[in-house]
């Protein structure tokens, strides 16, 4: 194997090493949203992953843990989107502490509107470079950064553990 143990692998090793890092500087990117507002790209995550679980009961705990994002870096960026009214709070019946998040009307509306105006062009490359994949290589590759992200984050897999727990 010589001096390249990753043999076949190195270019897309380089590629997603590469891609980490250009997402870690553009998290620092603000995306203007319309009103006066602009989000960074880590809020516009979360209103994003909110808006397309909106049919969904995942607490912040949830949602933190799915985004890898830490608690309190979670609750910090929930109370601004909630300051600018594109997110509202929901506490649970049984368990006040379990608080839902909802996109508000004007969430979704702002959501629609950059998606068509921004994000799908920006990703637009992206998706025509992997037209010629299929559905099913794609779940392998998505089940293969899975387990790339928990060999780098082990302590996501005790994290996932109580959450499942949780949710028996």
């Amino acid at each position: 194997m010589g001096t390249n143990p990753m043999g076949r692998y190195r270019d897309l090793v380089a590629a997603l090493v590469l891609h980490g890092n250009v997402a870690i500087r553009s998290q620092s990117q603000k995306l203007d949203v319309g009103d006066g507002l602009s989000l960074r790209n880590q809020q516009w995550e979360i209103l994003e992953y909110i808006v397309d679980h909106r049919d969904k009961y995942f607490s912040m705990i949830d949602i933190s843990y799915q985004l890898s994002i830490p608690q309190s870096t979670f609750s910090k960026t929930v109370q601004l989107l909630c300051s600018y009214g594109l997110v509202e709070k929901y506490q649970t019946v049984n368990n006040r502490k379990n608080i839902i998040l909802k996109p508000t009307a004007y969430g979704l509306e702002v959501y629609d509107r950059v998606t068509r105006e921004h994000v799908c062009k920006d990703l637009q490359g992206f998706f025509d470079a992997l037209e010629d994949v299929s559905d099913r290589d794609l779940e392998r590759f998505v089940r293969a950064l899975k387990i790339l992200d928990d060999a780098l984050l082990p302590d996501r897999e005790e994290e996932e553990l109580v959450l499942l727990r949780r949710e028996q």
